[in-house]
Parts: structure tokens; C-alpha cells; sequence
């Protein structure tokens, strides 16, 4: 297999290169490895230099090339903000509630992260342990994500006992709330109550 990766990387059939856009020299953030690429890149470059060498020959086109660069990449990066921003616009819809029930921290601890990533990204989010969340509000929330672990021999969570028996024995009407379960273990009442997705 080794073998393999080789001779397609050397053919440059596989093209094999690091990137990485956090270093500050600008000449590391791109490496191209692949050699057999690299000589056939470098010939290109040099049978298609006309401009470069009119460009030396010339101050005022090596002028006007450089300001047009600069106005291209002003633009490119007005218009990565722009993105940016509709993106972020986009995201910050309807609220995220993340509900987590957890005994040793596991649960809990998945949970803030997944709050604090959902807050960096522009979302609404807030994080409860289950009995924090009443059953009035939580026929009112959009969008829940359920995080629990499992305690003993698949029993819920004591900071989510309350909450799972009172939604047992509820009617309440969920029609409108979206909700996913992330289950640390085996969550024998999620598989029970059989109208959530398990993943």
C-alpha cells in the first residue's frame, strides 16, 4: 500500500502538498511535495514568463500590475468578509437549546463545548441540565439537542430524572420542536420513548 501511495505521488497522480493558513511566513502555508508536479510546474513557468519580462522591461507596467493585484485581493477580501457575514447573518436564527443529563461530567462537558462552538458560529445557544427545563418552555423551543450519559445499568441521569419523568407522562404537544439526541452509552429511554433519532 505504501508502495502504491508512492508511485502516485512521484507520477503526480495523487498530488500530495501541506497547507496550512495559520503560519505567519507566507512562503510555509502552501508546500507542494509532489516533485514529479513541481518540475512540471516550473517548466510551465518558465516557457510562459512573457509578462514577467515585460514587466521588468517596463516600470510603469510593473506598476500598474502591482496596483491591480492589490486592488484584485481588496476586492477578493471584501467580498470573504461579505460571505462572512451573510453566513453568520444566516446562522443566527431560531435559538439552539442543549439539554444534557450526566452524572460524571461526560454529558455535561459535551455539552458546553457544543454551546460554546454553536455561540462562536453566530448561533443563539444556551446550555441546561435537563430538570433546569420546564415542560411549558420546552414546547415553546425550536431546535433541542438532548446530551446524556448513562448511569448505573442505563438509568437517566439524576440532573434529568425529573424532566424524563414528567415528559413520560406528558401529552404535550411537540409537533414543532426539533430535537436530536446524542447519547454517551446506551440511553434505554430514548430507545423506549421510540419518536427520537438515536445517533
Amino acid at each position: 500500500m505504501l508502495k502504491e501511495t508512492k508511485i502516485a505521488v512521484d507520477t503526480g497522480y495523487w498530488p500530495l502538498y501541506r497547507y496550512n493558513p495559520t503560519l505567519t511566513n507566507q512562503d510555509d502555508v502552501f508546500k507542494l511535495d509532489s516533485s514529479f508536479i513541481k518540475r512540471e510546474l516550473q517548466s510551465f513557468l518558465d516557457r510562459e514568463n512573457k509578462l514577467t519580462l515585460l514587466a521588468s522591461r517596463s516600470a510603469k507596467l510593473e506598476y500598474n500590475l502591482q496596483s491591480y493585484n492589490k486592488r484584485v485581493e481588496r476586492k477578493i477580501h471584501q467580498q470573504s468578509k461579505d460571505a462572512f457575514h451573510a453566513l453568520l447573518d444566516n446562522l443566527g436564527g431560531e435559538p439552539l437549546t442543549i439539554l444534557f443529563a450526566s452524572d460524571g461530567g461526560n454529558a455535561a462537558g459535551v455539552a458546553k463545548k457544543l454551546g460554546n462552538r454553536a455561540t462562536s458560529k453566530g448561533l443563539k445557544a444556551k446550555v441546561l441540565a435537563m430538570d433546569e427545563m420546564s415542560l411549558d418552555d420546552f414546547q415553546l423551543e425550536t431546535n433541542v439537542v438532548f446530551i446524556t450519559s448513562t448511569s448505573g445499568q442505563g438509568e437517566i441521569p439524576g440532573n434529568g430524572k425529573q424532566f424524563w419523568d414528567g415528559i413520560k407522562g406528558s401529552t404535550l404537544d411537540l409537533a414543532t420542536v426539533k430535537v436530536s439526541v446524542f447519547g454517551l452509552g446506551f440511553v434505554q429511554q430514548v430507545e423506549e420513548l421510540g419518536c427520537w433519532n438515536l445517533v
